[in-house]
């Protein structure tokens, strides 16, 4: 009977988290539609595909990234990261402190650009959570 339980209870807390999990891509991509509506952020086909292929940041997907990051309230109007409301959202997939700790220190890296900021962490949330930047 014990196990029973604790077998559901682990397919209830799988079952959360990956809700969870897609939920949060959802978000990005909405934000990532809204962003590509503005022809200020809009992302040029041809840099998406230079950097597909050969990791090269054009100015335009700095300023998509900026405004999805910011969209999303990873970012402050001053362009640091909001680093209480990014925490939240990445314990919400991560358990274990150690791994938490490690992309912590890895994403949320105010850079001296803002731009540069917000395309730091959107890739590192994409390397980590599996949403393709």
């Amino acid at each position: 009977m014990k196990w029973s339980i604790a077998i559901l209870l682990c397919f209830i807390l799988s079952t959360v988290l990956a809700l969870t999990v897609e939920e949060s891509k959802e978000k990005v991509k909405k934000a990532h539609e809204k962003c590509n509506g503005d022809a200020a952020t809009k992302l040029d086909p041809e840099e998406k595909k230079a950097y597909k292929s050969s990791k090269v940041v054009g100015p335009s997907l700095k300023a998509h990234a900026l405004c999805v990051s910011k969209t999303l309230g990873w970012q402050h109007p001053d362009g640091k990261i909001d680093k209480t409301s990014v925490k939240e959202k990445i314990s919400s997939f991560i358990t274990d402190k150690e791994q938490a700790d490690k992309i912590y220190s890895e994403c949320l890296v105010d850079h001296d650009d803002e731009k540069d900021t917000a395309h730091n962490l959107l890739v590192c949330y994409g390397r980590h959570f599996g949403h393709k930047h």
